[in-house]
């Protein structure tokens, strides 16, 4: 079994600089992560600011997780794996520099190597670790 995460939007309250560089995004961001906490929660909600556990309390699944260099969450997310890492967790990272949150499915992605090199490594990570069997 693996978790694949492509792009995850985590936040927490203090703002990452990779947030305060994308300052058109940010209201966006905020009213949705205010939708997605119970009230009297913050955005430091484990939904928007998960935790890892260390890996001798629970084994989590070889985790895949894609970055775009220029997504607003990519501070938080290379921190997540930064924990992934430290806590002992299987993890593979795949970045992509000049890409943004979520391109493989706007028009930044159409016809780019970098949409069609992230499908070939999911497609790798999943026949290793999700079940997939590759028939040819």
């Amino acid at each position: 079994m693996g978790l694949v995460m492509l792009h995850p939007g985590f936040v927490k309250e203090e703002r990452s600089a990779s947030e305060i560089d994308s300052p058109e995004m940010l209201a966006l961001v905020d009213s949705k992560a205010r939708m997605a906490v119970p009230p009297g929660e913050d955005k430091n909600y484990f939904v928007l600011n998960p935790s890892v556990p260390p890996a001798a309390e629970v084994r989590l699944p070889p985790c895949l997780v894609v970055v775009g260099g220029k997504d607003l969450f990519r501070d938080r997310e290379f921190e997540f794996c930064e924990k992934m890492e430290e806590m002992g967790q299987m993890l593979e990272v795949v970045s992509y520099d000049q890409m943004g949150h979520c391109f493989i499915i706007g028009e930044e992605g159409e016809n780019c190597a970098e949409a069609v090199d992230l499908v070939e490594k999911v497609v790798s990570f999943m026949e290793r670790f999700g079940g997939l069997q590759n028939k040819g």
